[in-house]
């Protein structure tokens, strides 16, 4: 019994060797993946870094971008206002301008009525002053004709001088 035992001894020993010698197999394996995940995570870390910066840079881009972009939106409302304000003072402009070309078109009629008028008038004064000139050398000849003669009594001068009184020319 006891080599027996001694035998399962063995036997245990050398199956818990061999276990052993697996295991350090294994441990010397995961060793070398513990080596090379440990260097693939150094150069993930070594990437990381500069892509951090990156990422903190976009962001700031971003950020300014955004403050940008409501800037632009502001400047663009209050465009929006002043092009809605100049178009309804275009609008007012084109109403005063029509009613200012209204006004002129009226001012003009009256002006050129008035020169009609004041034409019309001139050529009555020609007439007028031609009346008188007319009138003044007719008194001058009478006067020497019949003034000077003693025969005319004033009653003859009157009735001479009424036709040439009553002229009157067309205004």
């Amino acid at each position: 019994m006891h080599s027996r035992e001694l035998d399962e001894r063995q036997k245990t020993i050398n199956d818990k060797s061999s276990r052993i010698f697996e295991l350090k197999k294994k441990t010397e394996e995961l060793e070398k993946f513990k080596f090379v995940l440990d260097y693939k995570i150094k150069e993930l870390k070594r990437d990381i870094g500069p892509r951090e910066e990156e990422i903190a840079k976009m962001i700031e881009q971003i950020a300014n971008m955004n403050s940008e972009i409501q800037h632009f939106k502001r400047t663009n409302a209050n465009l929006s206002l002043i092009v809605t304000d100049l178009n309804l003072r275009q609008k007012g402009m084109k109403k005063e301008i029509e009613e200012l070309n209204k006004t002129i078109e009226l001012n003009d009629s009256y002006q050129n009525s008035f020169e009609t008028d004041l034409f019309e008038m001139h050529a009555c004064m020609k007439v007028t002053t031609l009346f008188n000139l007319t009138l003044s050398r007719t008194k001058r000849i009478w006067k020497k004709k019949y003034l000077n003669s003693t025969k005319n009594t004033s009653r003859t001068i009157i009735r001479n001088l009424r036709p040439m009184l009553i002229f009157r020319p067309n205004l």
